[in-house]
């Protein structure tokens, strides 16, 4: 069992891996890229922005898969083809 304080799940590892299961596995669904985007900084980037010592002492493949997820998501939120870097 993890526990949860403050909305940063620990475990015993400090690996905080269950932390981005729960914040990659959020959600977004609007009619606009305003809407999207203020999904977006509620539920996720405010998670990433609240709690950077999970990503500060987080292995690299975490912080990579992240930051992939988030990538996906700005490209989604203003349509942008998948290919731009």
């Amino acid at each position: 069992m993890s526990p949860k304080i403050l909305g940063i799940k620990f475990d015993t590892g400090l690996t905080f891996r269950e932390h981005f299961k729960e914040i990659l596995s959020s959600k977004c669904y609007a009619i606009n890229s305003k809407y999207l985007m203020t999904i977006y900084k509620a539920t996720v980037l405010s998670q990433i922005q609240y709690s950077m010592l999970p990503f500060i002492k987080s292995p690299k493949k975490s912080k990579n898969e992240l930051q992939i997820v988030q990538n996906r998501a700005i490209r989604t939120i203003f349509k942008i083809n998948r290919s731009t870097p």
